[in-house]
């Protein structure tokens, strides 16, 4: 019965050996790009911690990437203890999707994140609609002042619904 319990621990080490160092040595941190961790930050990177670490992160972003250390920027210093207790899950998830380690950098950026996507329209567009619209109004100097608002939102109404009449009310 001895030697059967000799292969069965040299099992376990040898599986244990082969996984941790390869990932570490197939990407180096120098081949990750700002564009690849925010990429996978966007994704499904966080898909695999805790829900307390996914709220946490989605208060900021990631700003740059030197070398092994990536800067993540929270919206203000509130965020900045609760952010750097749990970077060591993101660290980790960094380390399994990659494959190499990268450090997390917290710190506090009033500026807000850079845009997800085009949530207007381009600037040449914009320039000719503005541009049109100046050529239909004509020359500033012909063009009649607009009428006085009503004072109260009470005289808007009246003014929308002529013949309604404005009842007191009762006194207590």
């Amino acid at each position: 019965s001895a030697p059967p319990s000799a292969p069965a621990p040299a099992d376990p080490p040898t599986a244990t050996s082969s996984a941790g160092p390869a990932p570490s040595a197939a990407t180096p941190a120098s081949s990750i790009t700002l564009a690849d961790l925010l990429a996978a930050f966007d994704g499904d990177l966080l898909n695999d911690v805790a829900q307390r670490t996914r709220t946490r992160f989605k208060s900021g972003h990631f700003t740059s990437l030197d070398g092994s250390t990536a800067v993540f920027a929270v919206p203000n210093a509130h965020y900045l203890p609760r952010v750097q207790e749990v970077a060591a899950d993101v660290e980790a998830a960094i380390q399994s999707h990659f494959g190499a380690a990268i450090a997390i950098s917290v710190v506090v950026n009033d500026a807000p994140p850079p845009p997800q996507g085009r949530t207007s329209a381009p600037p040449s567009t914009q320039s000719a609609s503005s541009t049109m619209q100046d050529e239909e109004i004509g020359p500033v100097e012909e063009l009649e002042d607009a009428p006085d608002m009503a004072a109260s939102s009470v005289e808007r109404i009246t003014q929308a619904f002529p013949g309604a009449q404005v009842v007191p009310p009762p006194n207590s």
